[in-house]
């Protein structure tokens, strides 16, 4: 295994080349080789040569590789989540090709060839042997996938002293039909599969030490609308325990990314109350206080997708996560068969809730793409309870989350249980499509929109009875005036 710079190792990569970053959203992303990457790019592109390169991920990834290769044309194809503000802007003005896709389903779509060959893989690891035997770090994702498809590999080495990731990581990988097999997981904590990802030694075409710090999430501090959120969904979990519906130690609960997130989580692990388990995508701060607290008794996740602070806690405490957290590859923390065999309770945000149910999480206004679908419709479709939440209103209050009808659908009425936002819940369970708007406007709505929303449901007889002259009115004003009302 050759060592090499990392400006060496980036000189390999030639344009319109497909080229797989290791990771989950930045967490065990390479930070030294997406630098070169960009610096690479950026002459390139002055050179009148630019990369123009197809990148594929698990899911988010480094600034420098989704927001510094799209300002220098270094990116002609992504798939499939991101969260950049630069990338977006290429997205929506349609010179750079996105293609959004679940993300329990990519890997089997890259093995299948729909995306052609993989040129390179990109990403870190803690160590790598001579017999191919890779370490990953901080986040899963589609690694070992990239890893086994790639023609070639690019490792760079991360050597953290006081965080040792060997043993910390669940590795299985799913097989193509006709030879798909069940996949043994029953339990959070179970472990089916290897702690490294086994590579042909052969593919890896270079070793580069890192030295560029790492990249981490960044948080707000949560707001009193997402602490209302919050109280709400307790609330609603002690009911339905006291109902029976949920055992008195909750079921696994899944998480979604952001802000309102992990306010959401936080408030869930600072109450008191029986210990509970967490199966998801990302392992943010709120998860790891609640494992360090004893609130959370496991945790499995595909990355630790933390602050900085959040991370230097981790240190302190590593040896009491190693023991509590598991990372996994996307197609296993998200695919439906666990989701539906473990019983998980999902909580993902949304853009806009329409009055029947319908969830559109990935567009405004129905044509602006923000990030993606990411994970949440591997989840909502699949969990033993779905609830979708958001703040009622947005830019001030120009723009209200629960709408007539949502100008864009990724998640339909049918696999939407509960909604909350700041003001109440609405649980949509056994509702008719009127009961549903009736419980949504009442429930979760912005007292200023109220009476207009109940404006846009017709008395006509109607199993939806949506006014389609006011379907999209809210969008429309929107678009013409800068507000919804």
């Amino acid at each position: 295994m050759q060592k090499l710079m990392p400006e060496e190792a980036v000189a390999l990569i030639q344009p319109r080349d497909t080229v797989g970053i290791g990771g989950f959203t930045s967490a065990g992303a390479p930070s030294t080789l997406g630098s070169a990457l960009l610096a690479y790019a950026q002459q390139c592109w002055k050179n009148g040569r630019p990369l123009a390169l197809n990148i594929i991920t698990g899911a988010s990834t480094l600034s420098s590789i989704d927001g510094g290769l799209a300002e220098c044309n270094g990116i002609r194809t992504r798939s499939p989540y991101q969260a950049d503000r630069l990338l977006r802007q290429k997205i929506n003005d349609e010179s750079v090709r996105f293609w959004d896709f679940h993300l329990s389903d990519f890997p089997q779509a890259l093995r299948s060839g729909i995306w052609g060959p993989i040129d390179f893989a990109l990403i870190e690891a803690e160590s790598v042997d001579l017999q191919g035997r890779i370490i990953l770090t901080s986040g899963v994702g589609i690694t070992p996938t990239l890893c086994h498809l790639a023609k070639k590999i690019i490792v760079e080495l991360r050597d953290d002293s006081t965080m040792q990731f060997q043993g910390i990581h669940d590795i299985y990988e799913v097989r193509l039909p006709p030879r798909t097999l069940p996949i043994p997981l029953t339990q959070v904590a179970q472990r089916i599969g290897t702690e490294y990802v086994q590579v042909d030694p052969h593919k890896i075409v270079g070793v580069v030490q890192g030295n560029r710090p790492r990249e981490h999430a960044i948080l707000d501090h949560p707001t009193p609308e997402s602490n209302r959120i919050g109280e709400h969904i307790l609330r609603f979990f002690a009911m339905e325990t006291h109902l029976g519906r949920f055992p008195k130690t909750l079921l696994p609960l899944q998480v979604g990314v952001g802000n309102v997130a992990n306010a959401l989580m936080q408030r869930l692990t600072e109450v008191d109350g029986p210990q509970y388990e967490v199966y998801s995508e990302v392992l943010q701060d709120a998860i790891i206080e609640g494992v360090l607290s004893g609130r959370i008794r496991m945790a499995s996740g595909g990355a630790f997708a933390v602050t900085k602070s959040c991370f230097q806690t981790m240190r302190t405490h590593w040896e009491t996560l190693r023991v509590k957290t598991l990372l996994r590859p996307q197609e296993i923390t998200n695919h439906p068969e666990i989701i539906r065999r473990l019983g998980i309770i999902a909580i993902n945000t949304a853009l806009e809730v329409d009055l029947w149910g319908n969830v559109n999480s990935t567009h405004v206004c129905g044509r602006q793409m923000m990030n993606g679908i990411g994970g949440s419709g591997d989840f909502a479709r699949n969990a033993y309870l779905t609830i979708f939440a958001t703040p009622s209103t947005a830019k001030n209050g120009a723009i209200s989350a629960i709408v007539p009808l949502c100008s864009h659908v990724d998640h339909i009425d049918h696999d939407v249980d509960v909604v909350v936002t700041e003001y109440g819940l609405a649980d949509l369970r056994g509702k008719t499509p009127r009961e549903r708007a009736v419980c949504i406007i009442e429930n979760c709505a912005h007292p200023n929109y109220r009476e207009a929303l109940q404006a846009c449901i017709t008395s006509d007889r109607a199993h939806i009875p949506i006014d389609l002259s006011q379907a999209h009115r809210f969008h429309l004003n929107f678009l013409e005036q800068g507000k919804m009302l």
